[in-house]
């Protein structure tokens, strides 16, 4: 079965590359700029995944996350230009399995949703327990990509 991904980003570049990177490795995806047009793309179609920046135009991406929850079940990987250990517990407190620092490498973006999405399917086991299985220097912490503990 073919997972769906939302793609929200304000940046309509980032967004954009997103979307055809992850359509060409086979996910079905939806692409929003903002709150707003999030919270109506899932009104039109259930997502398995929302992969969203937190700092949007027109709201917050921890807010779109458990908005998003009260009427679909969905996982949820934050993106930000900030790393901070409050920053990556404000996105994890919200819902967020992942947080992701930009720029960002898309061979860590498909692994993350892989990773995911593989611990959901498995009982929603925390990711930190997928962690072994991600390249080494992806799981041993590099300073662009916090995962959950």
């Amino acid at each position: 079965m073919v997972k769906r991904i939302l793609v929200v980003d304000d940046d309509s570049q980032s967004r954009r590359a997103r979307v055809k990177f992850l359509q060409l490795h086979g996910y079905r995806v939806g692409g929003a700029d903002g709150y707003q047009s999030a919270i109506e793309a899932a009104q039109n179609e259930p997502f398995d995944l929302l992969l969203s920046g937190i700092e949007l135009w027109d709201g917050d991406g921890c807010d779109l996350l458990q908005d998003l929850k009260r009427s679909q079940s969905l996982e949820g990987i934050a993106v930000s230009g900030f790393g901070t250990a409050d920053d990556v517990q404000r996105s994890l407190d919200a819902g967020f399995k992942l947080h992701l620092v930009n720029p960002l490498v898309f061979t860590d973006i498909l692994e993350s949703i892989d990773h995911v999405l593989r611990a959901a399917r498995n009982n929603d086991r925390a990711v930190s327990d997928c962690l072994p299985m991600l390249p080494r220097e992806i799981a041993c912490g590099r300073p662009d990509v916090a995962y959950a503990t």
